[in-house]
């Protein structure tokens, strides 16, 4: 289990669908500049996520976004 807060996953998520939106950006490598605000918290959590899932190997960002896509898809939040 990785834990996270959710405003962490749900920026690391923003960016991943983003990225995987853009056909430029689909087949990149992920990387997470240093210019992002909460850099740490997502840089973090995405090596916590490649070494979960991914054998601890880098991912792109569409592969990304389906890990993402999948851990969230049963989760609700009620506001």
């Amino acid at each position: 289990m990785i834990k996270t807060n959710f405003m962490t996953l749900k920026k690391l998520y923003g960016l991943a669908r983003k990225n995987n939106e853009n056909i430029n950006h689909k087949d990149l490598s992920v990387k997470i500049s240093g210019r992002t605000k909460h850099n740490h918290e997502l840089s973090q959590l995405y090596l916590d996520i490649c070494n979960k899932y991914n054998h601890s190997k880098q991912m792109k960002w569409g592969e990304l976004y389906k890990i993402l896509k999948e851990l969230t898809k049963d989760k609700e939040i009620d506001l």
